[in-house]
């Protein structure tokens, strides 16, 4: 066969010619390749005419096969001579009528001429960008000149062929699409000519509608990265443009963050290094933020829809209007018409009155939280390429994405609090430092009453036994576990036991909640001592019985009161024995009430009193929970 395009030696310079000067040298070199197929045909006729003849009947009356053969066999005999057999050829791959077997066979016949005949192991250059002022004199100049018109030629025409590939990518027939697919990702991964398009055309079909070959694509690029380690950050590079890109579906965009966080990531800066770990996480990071915002996914679809339907009403509304103002500055007649046209609308029903009202602005549809295959494949890049992330860049890092976090938090739904949480608990647990701003954060959607109604409250739940487990502070430990019973009063029963159940394991991995429910407050309301914290045990008198303020205190005693009226055998019965009794233990009932905060609205303080767990403290180390 007819070898590849040489590797002409390096010129001496590359000094620019005029336009007239280039453009008369392409003139020779065309002529130069107009009497090499002229001589290709004579010779080819004189040593076997009967095989050209047989050649010329295939091409025109042949079947396909035969057909696709002959003009294979043409460009391995001579590339340089045979440019308008490759012509043929890339026309079949571009056919879009009739059957599409000749499709397929032309898509691998160009396939092996490229890449065993045409391509070198190099970029192509056209013809002005050859190096025309160093060109030789006499036969040597006449011979570049000659191949760098092919050159030329060939790097047309492997346009032309990338282009038809990339529409036969999209066609409605799947064999086609597949071996489009594999064709490009084959190019890709063998030559560097024209790997920018055939990458953006690989990348496309992660949105094939087809699942089997988007998903056949993920595994191509994937086994592209294989090769050539220098490959990492320019396919990167191009998926993010994918993932950005306005109108995606959510599969697609799923599929893409899939290969991203898939992605063999090494600290060699001549894989990306920490760059490229950088990039990806903040990759992650806005697309969530984008979607969550609604400025992507199915929320920004449906601001778009309200947008287009505002403008439609607004628009009719503008023309009835100019229709009634006309009518009116017509005068007499006018204004009898313009009369009877209202009338026509009051009787014409809701289509006409609404055509005449003025419509008014839609709210901007409110995004939803992010899928949770989307949310997993988010975490799982972000646990992934956090570690390679170089350590000067990691705080920048931190802080430019935690910032725009816990703005989410504490404006959005709690669907999107929660996702939002999740994916600052990853960043920040990566690099083992959990910021107590984290935990105010927490602690405040706690509170709220998503926890008890959302359908992300198991999200939820496992994420708060990460962060109390791991939780330094008793104190803080301890406020989450009582926002996290009171929340549990009013939640369902299934959420009261996923509290319980937390709060069970939690206390194995913290021994001071555990001891906090073993040992009971006392009455000055610290757990470990009294109000002045000196770590001294204070005793405490109990009342007198006979002190009048214990039978206010108790409610059943003073009804017990009143029934005394009765004869002294009354007395004497069981009853009247045990409401004796009940008497008698009034003033340590009383005592213990007191000490568990019973008794405060009969002294006169309300809740929180001083000393006991604030609930609505805001920070919860201060929150006095312990």
């Amino acid at each position: 066969g007819a070898p590849p395009i040489p590797a002409l030696p390096p010129p001496a310079s590359r000094e620019a010619l005029p336009d007239e000067v280039v453009e008369r040298l392409r003139q020779q070199g065309e002529q130069l390749l107009e009497a090499e197929t002229a001589s290709f045909q004579r010779e080819l006729q004189k040593r076997n005419a009967a095989d050209y003849r047989w050649l010329q009947q295939v091409k025109q009356s042949g079947t396909t096969a035969d057909r696709v053969a002959a003009v294979t066999l043409q460009v391995q005999e001579s590339a340089v001579a045979n440019l308008p057999a490759l012509d043929t050829l890339i026309g079949w791959v571009a056919k879009r009528a009739g059957g599409k077997e000749v499709v397929r066979q032309a898509i691998e016949a160009a396939q092996e001429l490229f890449l065993a005949v045409l391509l070198p192991d190099r970029k192509l250059r056209h013809f002005e960008q050859q190096p025309l002022g160093s060109l030789p004199e006499g036969k040597e100049g006449a011979r570049h000149l000659l191949w760098w018109v092919v050159e030329d030629a060939v790097k047309v025409r492997y346009g032309l062929f990338v282009g038809a590939l990339e529409e036969a990518s999209k066609d409605n027939l799947e064999f086609i699409k597949d071996k489009a697919a594999k064709t490009m990702y084959e190019l890709l991964r063998q030559k560097p000519e024209g790997e920018a398009r055939l990458l953006a055309g690989l990348v496309n079909k992660l949105g094939d509608p087809s699942r089997k070959l988007a998903s056949k694509a993920g595994y191509l690029l994937s086994e592209l990265l294989t090769q050539p380690p220098a490959m990492k950050p320019v396919v990167a590079r191009e998926v993010e443009r994918f993932i950005f890109r306005h109108g995606l579906q959510d599969r697609a965009r799923y599929y893409a963050v899939c290969f991203l966080n898939q992605l063999p990531l090494s600290h060699r800066e001549s894989e990306g290094g920490g760059g490229l770990a950088r990039k990806l996480v903040d990759t992650y990071f806005t697309l969530f933020k984008l979607v969550v915002e609604g400025n992507m996914g199915r929320a920004a679809e449906a601001r778009k829809a309200q947008e287009e339907r505002y403008k439609k009403e607004k628009a009719e509304y503008v023309r009835a209007k100019r229709r009634a103002e006309k009518a009116t500055a017509a005068g007499g007649r006018g204004r009898h018409a313009n009369h009877k046209a209202m009338e026509g609308v009051k009787k014409g029903g809701s289509n006409s009155t609404k055509r005449l009202k003025q419509p008014k602005k839609p709210a901007p549809a409110q995004p939803a939280e992010m899928d949770a295959r989307m949310l997993s494949a988010l975490i799982t890049g972000i646990r992934r390429a956090f570690p390679f992330v170089a350590a000067e860049d990691a705080e920048p890092l931190v802080e430019a994405n935690t910032q725009r976090l816990f703005r989410l938090v504490h404006t959005a739904p709690f669907p999107v609090a929660v996702q939002a949480l999740l994916l600052m608990w990853q960043l920040l647990a990566g690099r083992g430092a959990v910021s107590d701003r984290f935990y105010r954060a927490l602690y405040a959607v706690l509170g709220t009453d998503g926890p008890c109604t959302s359908s992300k409250a198991s999200m939820f739940l496992a994420l708060l036994f990460k962060a109390m487990k791991a939780d330094p502070s008793s104190k803080r430990v301890a406020a989450f576990a009582k926002r996290l019973l009171q929340s549990a009063l009013y939640g369902p029963p299934a959420y009261a036991c996923g509290a319980l159940l937390l709060l069970s394991e939690v206390s194995r991995a913290q021994p001071a909640l555990w001891a906090g429910v073993a040992q009971p407050e006392d009455g000055g309301g610290a757990q470990f001592g009294n109000d002045s914290d000196d770590g001294v045990e204070v005793f405490r008198d109990a009342p007198d019985s006979d002190d009048d303020g214990d039978h206010k205190l108790d409610d059943s005693d003073d009804e017990g009161d009143d029934d005394k009226d009765g004869s002294d055998e009354g007395a004497k019965t069981p009853a009247a024995a045990s409401k004796k009794a009940t008497k008698k233990g009034g003033a340590a009932a009383a005592a213990e009430r007191a000490a568990s905060g019973q008794g405060a609205s009969t002294s006169g303080r309300t809740w929180p009193r001083a000393g006991y767990y604030d609930a609505d403290k805001r920070e919860p180390q201060f929150a006095l929970a312990e």
